[in-house]
């Protein structure tokens, strides 16, 4: 979770009228160790490389053509991921409601990686019926503060990137993780509730907690609840990202996900 989390680092200003690449490495820590990672964002595609416990992955979510690509350096395999087959199968087992998010201003300042950083209380809440329609029903909830950089360097390209996944219904982890982790359409919502503020969120600190669901939100509550993990950025940069970080190994076996 950890690790697909930390490629989410949303913001700008949508209006800007000149595109240009991003690229920000962050430092995550939680309970599953430290990771680090460094995101590409070149217009609607985005990559991901991130070390955890030394083992590399990377993704790439390809936003125009519906695709979250995962790849497994270790195996050198690839799988393609149809987003809107995903969508579609994830609603016959879990019905997602309207995913509340929302921020606000907690009269915090702190530097991160020397930019001068506004606080805000974050609060997420995805409500669900696990089942689909008629089942149980329980609510996610993430919480936490957040640091924003408003007007950083990369803020308008992270928005529009952001907002653009939001409008999709993208989900910014690994599908396969997504299905028994509904948290992560939250994060879609709060990153692009982030992208609204005009900066870039420097630093994060989310905890998960699964509320109501009867029997089956305990399970979940067990496996989920108490969740938590901090996110720092350390460098952004806005020079040019070749195109070929986004083409796949040609030495890696690539497989469509099941």
């Amino acid at each position: 979770m950890i690790r697909t989390l930390c490629t989410v680092m949303a913001v700008g200003l949508l209006a800007a009228p000149v595109m240009a690449d991003v690229t920000v490495t962050a430092q995550l820590a939680g309970k599953a160790g430290e990771s680090q990672s460094v995101t590409y964002i070149k217009g609607l595609k985005m990559r991901t490389d991130s070390t955890m416990m030394g083992t590399p992955s990377s993704t790439i979510i390809d936003i125009e053509g519906q695709k979250f690509i995962s790849i497994n350096h270790k195996k050198k395999e690839v799988t393609v991921h149809d987003m809107a087959q995903f969508r579609e199968d994830l609603n016959k087992t879990m019905k997602t409601g309207a995913v509340q998010a929302s921020l606000k201003p907690n009269g915090q300042k702190k530097d991160f990686a020397g930019r001068d950083c506004t606080g805000y209380d974050m609060a997420t809440a995805v409500p669900m019926a696990m089942g689909g329609p008629g089942g149980p029903e329980l609510t996610i909830t993430m919480a936490g503060p957040v640091f924003i950089a408003k007007g950083a360097p990369g803020s308008a390209d992270y928005a529009r990137f952001h907002n653009a996944a939001a409008e999709k219904g993208f989900v910014m982890s690994d599908p396969r993780a997504a299905k028994g982790n509904p948290s992560a359409q939250g994060m879609t919502q709060l990153y692009k509730a982030m992208a609204d503020t005009g900066g870039i969120p420097y630093y994060m600190e989310i905890s998960v907690k699964v509320e109501g669901g009867g029997p089956m939100g305990g399970m979940m509550n067990k496996m989920m609840g108490g969740a938590a993990f901090t996110q720092t950025v350390t460098a952004v940069s806005t020079d040019a990202v070749p195109d070929d970080k986004f083409a796949l190994p040609a030495d890696y076996k690539v497989k469509d996900a099941k």
